[in-house]
Formats: C-alpha cells, sequence, structure tokens
C-alpha cells in the first residue's frame, strides 16, 4: 500500500495529460454525429495537437529504459498537462479562425470522418505509457523501501526475467539496507557501472562483492574497492590453544 500511494501522484498527474486529448474526442465525436464538419475538424485538430504535446514531453519519462527518477525530472508530470492543455487551446482557436470556409453544418465526407483516428492513436500511446510508468514505478518503490528479503529477492529474480526495469531497479536494490548479500553480490556484477559504484557505500555489502568490484572494469570502481578492502580491519591472529609462546629477548 506505501508503494502504491508512493506513486500514484506521477500516474495521476501523467494521466491528467490525457484529458484535452479525450475532451476533444468526445466533442468531435458529438461534432460528428450532429453533422458539424467545421466543429468537427477543429476538435480533432485540438486533440492531436496536444497529444504531440503530451508525448514530445513525457516519451522519456514513459517509455526510456534506465530511468532513475530524481525530484526535478518528476516536475515534467507537473508542467505536462499545463502544456498539453494550452496546445489544445491554442491550436482551437487557430482552427476556428482558419476553418470559417468549411461550411457549419454539411455532410461530413468519409475521408475527413478517418481524422479523427490521429488523436486516438496518440490517445492510446499515451495511456500504454502511463501504465508502463506506473508498473516500472512501483518496482523501484518496492525497491527503495521493501524490508523483506525474501520480497526483495523476487523483485530482484523479477528485473532479471525483464519483468521489472532492468536498471533502476537493481539501482534502488543497491541503496536499500534490507537487500539480503546474496542480491548485493549478484548486483556486483551488474552491467551498469552505476549500480555497481553504489555498493561501495552500503553498510551491508559482503566482502565478496567488494574483492569482485577490487577488479572491476571501471578504474574508480576498482580503486574504490581496494581502498576499502585496506581500509577494513584485519582480524587478530588467533594462538592456538595450550601453545607455548617464546619469551622476547
Amino acid at each position: 500500500m506505501d508503494a502504491f500511494l508512493a506513486i500514484l501522484p506521477r500516474f495521476l498527474l501523467s494521466a491528467l495529460s490525457a484529458l484535452p486529448m479525450v475532451f476533444a474526442l468526445l466533442m468531435a465525436a458529438c461534432h460528428l454525429r450532429r453533422q458539424r464538419p467545421r466543429a468537427y475538424l477543429r476538435q480533432v485538430a485540438a486533440g492531436t495537437v496536444a497529444g504531440i504535446t503530451a508525448l514530445s514531453l513525457l516519451w522519456e519519462y514513459l517509455f526510456a529504459d534506465g530511468l532513475a527518477h530524481s525530484s526535478t525530472s518528476a516536475l515534467i508530470f507537473v508542467v505536462a498537462p499545463v502544456y498539453t492543455l494550452l496546445a489544445y487551446v491554442a491550436t482551437y482557436l487557430v482552427a476556428l479562425l482558419a476553418g470559417r470556409g468549411i461550411a457549419a453544418s454539411a455532410p461530413v465526407s468519409g475521408i475527413t470522418r478517418l481524422a479523427w483516428l490521429a488523436p486516438i492513436c496518440l490517445l492510446a500511446v499515451l495511456l500504454a505509457g502511463v501504465v508502463k510508468l506506473a508498473h516500472d514505478s512501483y518496482g523501484m518503490t518496492v525497491a527503495e523501501r521493501a524490508t523483506s528479503p525474501q520480497t526483495l529477492r523476487d523483485l530482484y529474480a523479477a528485473s532479471q526475467r525483464g519483468e521489472a526495469d532492468g536498471f533502476s531497479v537493481p539501482l534502488f536494490l543497491a541503496q536499500n539496507p534490507n537487500t539480503p548479500s546474496d542480491v548485493l553480490l549478484a548486483l556486483a556484477r551488474h552491467p551498469h557501472a552505476s549500480v555497481r559504484s553504489l555498493l561501495l557505500q552500503h553498510p551491508k555489502v559482503p566482502s565478496e562483492a567488494v574483492a569482485l568490484l577490487a577488479n572491476d572494469a571501471d578504474p574508480d570502481i576498482r580503486a574504490r574497492a581496494r581502498a576499502r578492502m585496506q581500509a577494513i580491519p584485519q582480524q587478530p591472529r588467533s594462538t592456538t590453544p595450550g601453545a607455548h609462546v617464546a619469551p622476547g629477548i
């Protein structure tokens, strides 16, 4: 439930960007039914431009793999609905001025009827991205906040199978203090250097993982791992019980 509440604001804001397109499609359907080609084309044009605007702003955040979400990047989810609405209004006003030569009430031709497919396809792509965002964000939130070792193991396995984000989930697992040692050891072999680098800041990273990172291909990670190995205090050698220790001369 905590993970769901954490992703809910971003999910709602990204879904809010689709509202001008939904409104445009509903109004276009209404005008098409009443045979009002001028009003119909205005709504289609406004909905199409609004969809292009929304996808242009949100594409990287909805579909890019390996996106590490931050408070700065999250601002786009606040800005996108505003710009999408402005694009809708501006296009509607331009179409209102440009469409004066079209009859206000006339039969809508067959080709013109297909114009509504443009905004509806853009809306479908946007909603698919919103669903993907919710899925990926949920996995990242669980990776960041979960306390159950088995839950974290299952999530890591899901990221390996492609059922969860293969970069962001391991990135947050490498920072979660509750991540079990076997997962941390596996993360030491992760292909992304940023994931391996974060392991060196983990308070419970196993010595085997540090030893692997001491031979890492990245020179910075390699140097930091070797420095951490040297900083670990050496355990004193234990003497065999009953063994005779020669007195100093």
